[in-house]
């Protein structure tokens, strides 16, 4: 974890300039018609309950009912409005070029009356634009909708700590999964939306790191 939210040591002009672009989105005041989201996804293991059925039908096994852990990925999205709280979780079966372009037009709906999205991600590998017009090659003006209607910015790499929403859905998998065994998507989801109900009702996040504070550690001379 240390090494997660650790500012590269090394100089890069490159990845300097993206931190700043990224920190000065952060800075700039509310627009309700064009809000800033940021975007986190995941993918995380889940226990199994599977039933050992030959030992449950064997009364002098001593193993009725016993339970095998494996494991099951699934795919956690988490998207949130810093300024508002507003925010948005879902757990999928994977996290595939379709399963990002649904939730983003899903998003899309709720943010019909905005002129534009900024969307702040920690990738953009096979993300963005290109994967609308691939996932809806049948249906091109709902890509060109979603293309004209988010605008991209990526963390540089190794910084997706700049991303807010990797913050929060650390924070609600740490809420949320504790103690489940076995769950279904729906019973993930409907875990998700009562904590998201929750967190909508507090307030926005603060940001606090600045870009000064950025350059003085990477160019300290």
């Amino acid at each position: 974890m240390g090494d997660y939210w650790r500012i590269p040591n090394k100089r890069s002009g490159s990845s300097t300039w993206e931190m700043d672009e990224v920190m000065g989105w952060y800075l700039n005041p509310y627009n309700k018609l064009i809000p800033l989201i940021c975007i986190s996804e995941r993918p995380v293991q889940l226990l199994l309950s599977i039933r050992n059925d030959t030992d449950a039908d064997d009364p002098d096994s001593g193993n009725q009912g016993s339970v095998i852990a494996a494991d099951d990925e699934r795919t956690l999205f988490m998207f949130i409005e810093p300024l508002t709280g507003w925010c948005k979780a879902a757990a999928k079966e994977n996290h595939s070029k379709k399963t990002y372009a649904e939730l983003l037009l899903e998003v899309r709906k709720e943010f019909s009356g905005c002129e534009k999205v900024r969307l702040v991600s920690s990738t953009l590998a096979n993300r963005g634009a290109p994967a609308f017009y691939e996932v809806y090659q049948d249906e091109p003006e709902t890509a060109e909708r979603l293309h004209r209607f988010y605008e991209f910015l990526a963390t540089p790499a190794k910084s997706s700590w700049l991303n807010m929403a990797e913050c929060e859905l650390i924070r609600m998998c740490g809420e949320c999964l504790g103690g489940m065994q076995d769950p279904t998507l729906a019973e993930l989801n409907e875990r998700f939306a009562a904590w998201t109900e929750e967190r909508r009702k507090l307030k926005g996040i603060k940001w606090q790191f600045e870009i000064a504070n950025l350059i003085s550690r990477l160019y300290p001379d």
